[in-house]
């Protein structure tokens, strides 16, 4: 065998490095990111407070945040966050990739002058909402984002969804292609200015049909009233 020929039979019996996964494309912030750091932030009164999508570990730290990205449904995408005690409170309009066939997408959080709060934000402290449109619209529906790393392809559904009980016992109706399941919520303990006192765990198979609808039930004693429903892009 010649020298030559020997070089390449070593070349081609070593391994091929494996290609490693591609970055998720990145959704940049249009505009200023509204940020309110104050003892006295007024409380949301919305019912749905935050989605998140919960992947293999529970997530600590909203610093890289991602957001899902159904594709076609829309080019930009509103980003809200507050902590519970309400004394954060953020918010911005995204553009979202139009390449992206689906999937996450990482949000742009270079311009917060809280860093420091995404990355020690826990699940039962701070709540993320985002939904389909410009913050200035407030129609689209809600899709769920992910904290540190999406949640990994072709795997089992969890979200995470943050509501606002009101000192009532709080359950979940979902709704996605079959008849409505309704699922149990944690309650948290209420403070002072409490944003939100509960978050419901949700499972739904990797093939669920998109979208699903949530509804938030609150109970006290033998009565129970419903809120409006919402569309979700699981």
């Amino acid at each position: 065998m010649s020298r030559h020929a020997l070089v390449l039979a070593v070349i081609l019996s070593g391994s091929v490095p494996s290609a490693s996964p591609a970055e998720p494309p990145v959704a940049r912030l249009v505009g200023a990111l509204f940020e309110r750091l104050s003892p006295e932030a007024p409380v949301s009164g919305n019912d749905i407070l935050g989605i998140v999508a919960l992947g293999e570990r529970r997530p600590r730290g909203a610093q890289p945040l991602f957001v899902r990205s159904p594709s076609g449904r829309a080019e930009a995408v509103c980003v809200e966050m507050i902590t519970r005690t309400a004394h954060y409170e953020a918010s911005g309009t995204f553009d979202l990739p139009q390449t992206t066939p689906g999937g996450y997408v990482r949000l742009s959080l270079s311009e917060s002058r809280h860093p420091e709060i995404l990355r020690a934000a826990v699940l039962e402290d701070f709540a993320v909402l985002a939904r389909l449109g410009r913050c200035d619209q407030r129609k689209g529906a809600l899709v769920p984002v992910a904290w540190g790393a999406p949640p990994p392809a072709g795997a089992e559904i969890k979200l995470a969804v943050t509501v606002q009980a009101a000192n009532d016992q709080p359950f979940v109706w979902v709704t996605a292609g079959g008849p409505a399941k309704r699922s149990t919520c944690t309650r948290i303990q209420a403070r002072r200015h409490t944003a939100f006192d509960a978050y419901c765990e949700l499972r739904l198979p990797a093939d669920v049909a998109s979208p699903i609808r949530l509804q938030l039930e609150r109970c006290a004693f033998d009565e129970c009233t419903r809120a409006p429903a919402v569309q979700v892009f699981p």
